[in-house]
């Protein structure tokens, strides 16, 4: 027989050993993960906002992270971090009026606990009931709970679906106090009301609303028919009526509509701002719940907005437009408003360094790259290519982690583990953090070409015109990756890169050859068994032109020769499905678009069997492959802040 704290500590304190996962987002969340739960879980952590806009965040991702890999670890992290929560409400811990609520230190007289954080602590909470009782019913009650657990309590849990009684019990008496002193017909959820307050304020904050509205749309799926669930899908519904009224569709480029809406929600006093992305982030999270879940909101809903009480595909598109439009401005540099604006609540005008750290808001934009949200595939792919680019870039090099990010991240990756699609980012590794004196602008495929297995060569040329090539090998990590950390190391995750000196020969060899024959991406041979066939074959780049030959007997294959359209091209091969036949990889630089071909021989050409749109933006600068375990992977240099990015490509 477990005891809690027993069952805590074999939990969160141990030593995992980790794998070289190709899910880098997973790996980063297992990494993240114990250190927020061992940064958050203290009785002091809710004085302080830590459970509401931290570790709200953080049992989130364990959730979705569970319906993402259906391990049942997340499910026993997020049930040892969710009773420690319970267990420091106000009621149990014995504080304040010993409400059914989390207060915090800065929040102890009259306007009592914070709204929008108890929606956000109430979130993962609810989600975890529907997930046990409905959605993962059929996988869940098939689950080992393992030995009996306690509660603080002392109520014994034996599995997965006793504890989402107990979960549910706590949770509604928290809900009914909300329901009894801080719903408001006209107006909704209110900020900070109390038992015994004068003086009740209207709620001044669309994201507020949201997370409530996320709550009550969880509570009307747990027990639908019931007349339980009727009540709070009503409520949800009133919510959802009144942030419809105060949607503004605006045009963007070629004529493509997109969302804004108020900072302030529906209070009269606007002051004519917009929503900031992090706390417009709450409104993205319930749409995108809304779109999921619009079956059975319209089947049981009064539908007594002026259109429909749930969000449509074209509304969703509108809403990832938003995104693509205003808040994108560039890697590694977001706009702090959901206009494109820098406007951010407390920051100054001028507010460019805080963009890059805004974790806040993009974590729950990122389920918006849902393929059936978008119009096209490529559209799909170059929306989560923009977030996907944030994590990979961030997480490697963080600039600080406040509190509330270490939570925020966690739901971010668990998101991004679950939307990803076939071009899968599986590391990033900076160039200055091989502590290498390259500072070059132009880079080119190496002239060396007989790298052995997990080596490429890259040309850089420095200002002055000197060319210098160097050799990198790369190779999976399986590093012992600690839980009990201060510090997070990302150290251990997905790849690492060294540099492999060149010898005298090798060096005197590219100084022969550029001295010779200026190399550029232009003009260029690559070698491959594109035909299938025992013999390679060489594919001549000029320009813009194609040629295939026998690399034997010299021969065009079928005198074929194919003309690509106008641009600048970036050329590798590789073998993603471990066929017989190399696929040729063309990236365009001008368009950000990432074609994969094979060669056809019925139409005797290369036809494109996948893409994958980058950013414009993005100064990719090098592609090529690595061969590593009899499977491909895709490297690109991004110029713009010198990293190396992995992919991993399903066909």
């Amino acid at each position: 027989m477990i005891r809690k704290n027993l069952l805590f500590a074999l939990l969160f304190f141990t030593v995992t050993v980790g794998k070289a996962q190709t899910d880098i987002f997973r790996s980063l969340f297992d990494t993240i993960k114990s250190f927020a739960l061992e940064l958050y879980l203290t009785p002091e952590g809710n004085d302080y906002s830590a459970y509401g806009d931290g570790l709200s965040y953080g049992m989130e991702g364990l959730l979705r992270m569970y319906e993402n890999t259906h391990e049942s670890e997340y499910l026993h992290d997020f049930i040892c971090a969710s009773s420690e929560v319970i267990q420091n409400r106000d009621d149990y811990r014995g504080v304040m009026r010993k409400l059914p609520v989390w207060s915090t230190n800065h929040r102890t007289k009259c306007y009592g606990p914070m709204t929008h954080q108890t929606a956000l602590i109430l979130i993962p909470m609810v989600h975890y009931c529907y997930l046990v009782k409905q959605s993962h019913y059929d996988k869940i009650e098939k689950l080992s709970f393992g030995e009996r657990w306690y509660t603080f309590d002392s109520v014994a849990i034996t599995h997965f679906t006793d504890y989402a009684d107990w979960l549910e019990e706590k949770v509604m008496k928290t809900v009914r106090y909300y329901d009894q002193y801080y719903w408001n017909k006209d107006s909704c959820m209110i900020q900070y009301a109390d038992d015994h307050c004068t003086q009740r304020y209207v709620i001044e904050g669309t994201d507020r609303q949201m997370n409530w509205g996320y709550v009550f749309l969880y509570l009307a799926m747990i027990n639908p028919g019931t007349e339980q669930s009727a009540f709070y899908l009503d409520k949800y519904e009133s919510i959802i009526c009144r942030f419809k009224s105060r949607l503004s569709e605006q045009n963007g480029r070629s004529q493509t509509s997109y969302y804004l809406w108020p900072e302030l929600g529906w209070t009269q006093s606007q002051n004519g701002k917009v929503e900031d992305i992090s706390h417009g982030a709450a409104s993205i999270d319930l749409i995108q719940f809304s779109y999921e879940h619009r079956q059975f909101i319209q089947e049981n809903s009064k539908n007594r907005c002026t259109t429909t009480t749930y969000f449509s595909k074209q509304e969703a598109l509108k809403f990832a437009n938003t995104f693509s439009y205003s808040v994108y401005h560039s890697p590694l540099h977001y706009h702090n408003a959901i206009d494109g604006s820098c406007y951010f609540w407390k920051y100054p005008k001028d507010c460019s360094e805080k963009d890059f750290t805004l974790e806040y808001g993009l974590a729950r934009w990122l389920g918006l790259s849902k393929i059936e949200i978008h119009n096209s595939l490529s559209d799909a792919q170059l929306f989560y290519g923009r977030i996907a680019d944030y994590y990979t870039s961030y997480l490697f090099r963080p600039r600080k982690m406040f509190h509330g990010t270490v939570g925020t991240n966690m739901l971010g990756l668990a998101t991004a583990s679950t939307y990803k699609h076939h071009f899968s980012p599986i590391g990033a590794i900076s160039l200055d953090s091989l502590s290498i004196p390259i500072f070059s602008n132009r880079v080119l495929s190496g002239v060396l070409n007989h790298n052995k297995k997990g080596q490429f060569s890259v040309l850089f040329q420095d200002e002055t015109g000197q060319y210098n090539e160097y050799r990198f090998e790369l190779t999976p990590t399986r590093a012992s990756v600690p839980h009990r950390i201060r510090r997070i190391h990302f150290d251990g995750i997905g790849y690492s890169l060294k540099s492999i000196p060149l010898s005298a020969q090798e060096k005197q060899k590219v100084t022969e050859i550029v001295t010779n024959n200026k190399p550029n991406n232009k003009n260029m041979i690559l070698e491959g068994k594109f035909l299938g066939s025992k013999n390679k074959q060489q594919l001549q780049i000029q320009g813009r032109k194609l040629t295939l030959t026998d690399s034997i007997s010299r021969k065009k294959v079928n005198s074929y020769s194919q003309a690509l359209p106008r641009g600048s091209y970036l050329y590798c091969v590789g073998n993603f499905d471990k066929s017989s036949q190399d696929q040729l990889i063309i990236y365009n630089k001008n368009n950000g678009l990432l074609e994969v071909f094979k060669w056809d021989p019925a139409e005797e050409q290369f036809i494109a069997i996948t893409s994958y749109n980058f950013p414009q933006d993005q100064f990719i600068e090098y592609i090529t492959t690595v061969s590593l375990n009899s499977k491909s992977i895709l490297i690109l240099y991004r110029s713009a802040d010198r990293i190396f990015t992995l992919f991993e490509i399903q066909l």
